[in-house]
């Protein structure tokens, strides 16, 4: 499950232009007006993957405590085999660990 997490940290690589361009619209929300989302993707091009490798460096490790840390409390201490029968309070206890 950790290794899944870290994984999935890495593939939110893929959401970062819209992210970027989120954030243009919050801080300069005339530098994206009247322009389309095609025609934005097509102007900027990889300028919107600026910053991929910090994000990397960041989820990958992340996802990979948080989804190995749920998993190590929920085998170790609840016994779970089958993490979908889990019940409320023992997901929330793996969540906090």
């Amino acid at each position: 499950h950790a290794t899944a997490g870290s994984l999935i940290g890495v593939g939110e690589v893929a959401l970062l232009p819209l992210d970027v361009l989120k954030i243009r619209a919050q801080t300069n929300p005339e530098s994206l007006r009247g322009k389309g989302i095609v025609t934005l993707f097509w102007t900027e091009g990889a300028g919107l993957y600026r910053g991929a490798g910090w994000t990397v460096a960041r989820n990958a490790p992340g996802s990979f405590a948080l989804f190995g840390g749920s998993a190590l409390v929920k085998d170790g201490i609840f016994g779970l085999q089958d993490y979908n029968q889990a019940t409320f309070f023992q997901t929330t206890m793996a969540s906090l660990a």
